[in-house]
């Protein structure tokens, strides 16, 4: 291999000698063998024994010597240094924040609200037992004197509905005048009373007292 060195060219046998530009070398100087790595120690400076081969004018002879020197120092300078290893530092990872999940409570469900019961209508009360029998009674002949006098009740829904005549004395106009005056108003009295004890009609006692008689005795069939 070939080196410019000082504006000459050298071959160095056995040996790499890398290029140096700009070196202020001193003959008279050796460069300090610096180990930078403190835990393994310089490496000796062993001269080596090479052989140059100069390829110059002869104006440049007298400075072989010289540039060989140089040369062996230059050698022993590159081979001694430890280059100093560059420390990378790790990459320093920001952790990423874990979402720290929400929890949302959900409310209970509102209970339902309770069934409103239906009311149940309470069975009307039975209806008040009448005093009668529903039906139609006919009483007995009572004796009006002039004659005499039977009358029939008929009971509905347990009341005296209506009192039919069925005979009062009739042979003699007179009679007849008293009778047809007399018995519509024990009738209607008999109604309104719901029994025989009726008022005596003035004029007509004793058809009137023949009409409670008959009417009486068909109530006593007709009581329940």
């Amino acid at each position: 291999m070939y080196q410019s060195l000082g504006g000459q060219s050298v071959s160095v046998s056995g040996l790499a000698v890398l290029p140096v530009s700009g070196l202020n070398l001193t003959p008279t100087v050796s460069a300090p063998v610096v180990s930078k790595t403190p835990s393994a120690p310089s490496a000796p400076s062993v001269p080596v024994k090479k052989k140059v081969v100069v390829q110059s004018s002869d104006d440049e002879s007298d400075d072989s010597s010289t540039d060989d020197n140089k040369t062996s120092n230059i050698a022993a300078a590159v081979t001694s240094v430890t280059p100093t290893p560059v420390v990378v530092p790790a990459p320093t990872s920001t952790p990423t924040p874990v979402p720290v999940p929400v929890v949302t409570q959900t409310p209970p469900p509102a209970p339902a609200p309770a069934p409103t019961p239906t009311p149940i209508p309470a069975p009307p009360p039975p209806a008040p037992r009448g005093m009668y029998t529903d039906g139609t009674y006919t009483g007995v002949v009572a004796d009006a004197y002039y004659g005499n006098v039977q009358v029939q009740a008929i009971i509905s829904g347990g009341k005296l509905a209506d009192v039919q005549i069925l005979q009062y004395p009739n042979d003699r106009s007179r009679s007849i005048s008293i009778n047809t005056r007399a018995m519509p108003i024990l009738r209607s009295e008999a109604i309104v009373a719901q029994n025989a004890n009726v008022d005596i009609v003035s004029g007509a006692t004793d058809s009137s007292q023949a009409f409670q008689q008959s009417l009486d005795s068909a109530l006593v069939q007709a009581k329940a």
